[in-house]
């Protein structure tokens, strides 16, 4: 896998209970990122992109594009 060389985490706007993190690599095209399933709605006033950040899973990484 290449090297990640930023992470972030965003709240699905269409239904505000998914949470994407997005490892971005130097070629878009080897961007990864893992999806989180909650099981309620999350107000977006209240989402902690910092906290979803330290939920990331290292080896379960799975390709963004494609």
């Amino acid at each position: 896998m290449p090297a990640i060389i930023s992470v972030e985490a965003v709240l699905a706007e269409d239904d505000r209970r998914s949470v994407i993190v997005i490892g971005h690599c130097a070629n878009v095209d080897d961007d990864v990122c893992q999806w989180f399933e909650l099981p309620i709605e999350i107000d977006p006033v209240h989402f902690l992109a910092d906290e979803w950040l330290q939920a990331v899973r290292p080896g379960q990484w799975q390709a963004l594009h494609g």
